[in-house]
């Protein structure tokens, strides 16, 4: 968290965040045991808290269970910033330092008192939410052996917006606060372009798009599924005329394919 967010502040960030999942329509699982598994932290403890609560609460049970039964996410210390689906354990993992490093971001573009407490919560809850769902979308392409022609980043991409503004509907402006959250975290988080010519080998040989695909491809979808939601949001990132006028369609053929995967669970 970010310096000027004292420890109640920190509580009452973590209140808005749970609240928010519940609001947004996760269903709870009946299951007896979490598919979420928080692993104790000292050095992330409030991280650690949060994704307690959550644990308990078993917020995430029933989306994860309807992908697959097998499926778990744990939450835990993995000593760098990341969070990644893995095959073989067939589990979902979100590191303690992605979470902290995705707060300073977050407090970084939206730095308090210009942007308030309950709003940079919601932002802090759509970077959240944005890489569980893209690390979900990984999950059921290789659950449910989803064929994947093109990048299997661009597809979990795909899928995770799809379920994040299907949820968004049932309160629309928490909702696209949430995925504003993810976009700017990941715009914000983009290399520069001096970078971009010193690594542009390794840049351009990575499996993932560069970042700033992956938010026009993003934002191109939000915009497609209500334009008159995200046209600001499509002006701020300078989504040109070119690409806008095509976005319905694309969202359009997204939200069918991934309706055609798990739709139902997400209504």
């Amino acid at each position: 968290m970010g310096n000027d967010t004292s420890y109640s502040s920190y509580k009452l960030i973590h209140s808005i965040v749970f609240f928010t999942c519940l609001l947004i329509g996760f269903s709870i699982s009946a299951s007896a045991e979490s598919k979420l598994n928080a692993v104790p932290s000292k050095k992330y403890f409030e991280e650690y808290l949060l994704m307690q609560e959550l644990q308990k609460n078993m917020v995430f049970d029933g989306i994860v269970e309807s992908v697959d039964p097998r499926l778990q996410i744990e939450a835990k210390e993995c000593g760098q910033a990341n969070a990644f689906y893995s095959r073989s354990q067939t589990k979902i993992i979100l590191c303690y330092e992605y979470m902290k490093q995705s707060d300073a971001v977050i407090d970084y573009l939206y730095p308090y008192p210009r942007e308030t407490i309950q709003n940079r919560s919601l932002l802090k809850t759509g970077v959240f939410m944005g890489v569980l769902m893209h690390e979900l979308g990984h999950a059921i392409v290789h659950l449910k052996d989803v064929p994947v022609l093109g990048n299997q980043e661009d597809a979990a991409d795909s899928i995770a917006t799809i379920i994040m503004l299907e949820l968004a509907k049932k309160s629309p402006q928490q909702g696209k606060t949430m995925i504003v959250g993810s976009l700017a975290h990941d715009w914000g988080t983009r290399q520069n372009g001096v970078a971009k010519m010193i690594l542009s080998k390794d840049l351009y040989a990575d499996e993932h798009p560069l970042n700033e695909q992956r938010v026009f491809n993003r934002i191109c979808l939000a915009y497609g599924s209500n334009p008159a939601l995200f046209v600001d949001t499509a002006k701020q990132l300078k989504l040109p005329e070119s690409r806008a006028k095509r976005c319905a369609g694309e969202y359009q053929s997204t939200k069918k394919a991934v309706d055609l995967l798990i739709g139902s669970q997400i209504q």
